[in-house]
């Protein structure tokens, strides 16, 4: 019997790509299978999810209680949240996760804490957090506007001192956010 494996974010960049690996990969595709959580099961990207045979569920990152029965009976689970607290640049497209409704650095901490806290209530065996550094730490204070990487570190930290065992992808920048959100310019010489 496989093991299920959640995935939050499931239609964005990072969760929608794990769910794609997973999904085409011989051995993982043979041990887990996979739970897409979306706050809006019926859009299309959660409705494709579904035709590929991912159980898709609806959660909201700020209903914990939501969060509980999301990660239920999971093995693993991928936890990302997303915030555009002081970005230096706009953006266009329809994101998965609230916070960035928000631009709160504080809202992306209690939203990864409840994952991290719905997971360990779960008996998850295994979390895995998208993390990112904690640029205020690194700088010695000098640079602490860096909001959207350290929230995600603060998430982190909290979950370093949970009982579950846990591993932290950092992703780097994504090569399509240049076509998205910040294009490059033409320069003229």
């Amino acid at each position: 019997m496989s093991k299920l494996l959640t995935v939050f974010g499931s239609t964005g960049q990072q969760g929608g790509s794990l769910i794609e690996y997973v999904l085409n990969h011989p051995k993982l595709s043979q041990l887990y299978h996979l739970r897409g959580i979306t706050r809006e099961p019926s859009k299309p990207s959660a409705v494709a999810l579904k035709e590929k045979g991912v159980e898709v569920i609806q959660a909201d990152l700020n209903d914990p209680l939501s969060l509980v029965a999301a990660v239920a009976d999971s093995s693993v689970v991928f936890g990302v949240t997303n915030c555009k607290c002081s970005c230096s640049f706009s953006f266009t497209t329809n994101i998965e996760l609230q916070v960035w409704d928000t631009m709160s650095a504080e809202t992306e901490i209690a939203q990864g804490k409840a994952i991290a806290d719905a997971s360990v209530a779960a008996g998850v065996e295994l979390l895995i957090w998208s993390s990112l550094p904690n640029v205020t730490k690194m700088s010695g204070g000098t640079l602490t506007t860096v909001h959207h990487f350290d929230s995600k570190a603060k998430v982190e930290e909290y979950i370093r001192g949970l009982p579950v065992m846990s591993v932290f992808f950092m992703a780097g920048y994504y090569m399509q956010n240049y076509v998205a959100y910040t294009p490059p310019k033409v320069v003229s010489f």
